[in-house]
């Protein structure tokens, strides 16, 4: 390796109650959102806010197994609500009754910048 130093990143956990309305965090205070398992439709709006530009959001819905396809997003509902993002990987597979329009979703995202 060259005398150049590497820089890293440090990961600081945190709990915080997602139902209480707003998320408990100041706009552009993340480089990178992991939202696994967690009905995310309420909280993408804070998301968006709390995440830098170039950030990256990763996302992974909970199964569909049992009634909890009434917890997913519908068809295509991700995907509009990330349409500022340059969706790097974007996979979602339809669960639960087709009159529900359930879907469980993967996707890897990078924000872009805002126009100054």
């Amino acid at each position: 390796m060259s005398g150049k130093t590497r820089a890293t990143g440090k990961v600081f956990p945190l709990c915080a109650d997602l139902t209480k309305g707003r998320l408990p965090f100041g706009p552009r205070s993340f480089s990178s959102i992991l939202c696994i398992h967690y009905p995310l439709q309420n909280i993408l709006a804070d998301f968006d806010d709390q995440l830098i530009d170039g950030g990256h959001l990763f996302i992974e819905t909970f199964g569909g197994q049992g009634g909890n396809y009434l917890e997913l997003p519908k068809a295509d509902e991700i995907r509009q609500a990330l349409k500022a993002y340059k969706l790097l990987f974007y996979h979602e597979r339809p669960v639960g009754p087709i009159s529900q329009n359930s879907v469980v979703v993967k996707t890897l995202a990078q924000k872009c910048c805002a126009a100054r």
